[in-house]
C-alpha cells in the first residue's frame, strides 16, 4: 500500500447496517438484451466468469 498522503480518506460503517442494491443507472431494453448476449458469449469462450 502507498504511504499515507494528506487526501487520505475513510469511510466509517455503521454497525449491523444493511447495503442496499440497485440499478446504478437505466438501460434500454437494447442495452440489456447487448449486454446479456455479450455476458453469455464470453462466459461460454471462458474470457470472464461469474464472481464468487
Amino acid at each position: 500500500l502507498p504511504e499515507h498522503g494528506l487526501w487520505d480518506h475513510e469511510i466509517k460503517l455503521k454497525e449491523g447496517a444493511r447495503l442496499k442494491f440497485f440499478k446504478i443507472y437505466y438501460t434500454s431494453q437494447t442495452q440489456n438484451e447487448e449486454l446479456k448476449r455479450y455476458l453469455e458469449e464470453n462466459l461460454r469462450r471462458g474470457h470472464i466468469r461469474p464472481s464468487t
